[in-house]
């Protein structure tokens, strides 16, 4: 619930644009990935692995392990975005990816920072419309 609303918070501050179904619609789709979506990364991780390279596509390091080793680099992020919600869809990602980005450096520090930066951000933000 906190990470999604979180999301939605970070995704409209930064492009306030963009409908909040769109952004919804999106964050999704990126992470709940398709079956199509599900192969295209392990090609695209396998050209490079082979070779003993990193996804050169994963701009944000995000695809550690978990749900994020799928659709978080920006080839089938950007695939799945438009497919999702068309030229919008393509902020949404990448108000998506920014968040998980800042996510991960706070999760870096420890989990304590991250759940109280998340705790304030959602408190702090709480009364706000969009």
């Amino acid at each position: 619930m906190h990470e999604r609303e979180t999301h939605r918070r970070i995704s409209r501050s930064l492009f306030p644009f963009l409908p909040i179904n769109t952004i919804d619609r999106v964050n999704y789709r990126i992470d709940n990935a398709s079956i199509p979506s599900m192969a295209m990364n392990r090609i695209v991780k396998n050209q490079y692995q082979q070779y003993g390279q990193r996804n050169p596509f994963d701009t944000f390091n995000l695809a550690r392990g978990g749900h994020r080793s799928r659709n978080h680099d920006m080839l089938t992020g950007m695939m799945t975005a438009y497919g999702a919600a068309g030229t919008p869809g393509i902020y949404a990602m990448m108000g998506h990816f920014m968040a998980d980005s800042f996510s991960n450096m706070l999760l870096d520090k420890g989990p304590e920072f991250r759940n109280l930066w998340e705790a304030l951000f959602l408190s702090a933000n709480r009364n706000r419309r969009y």
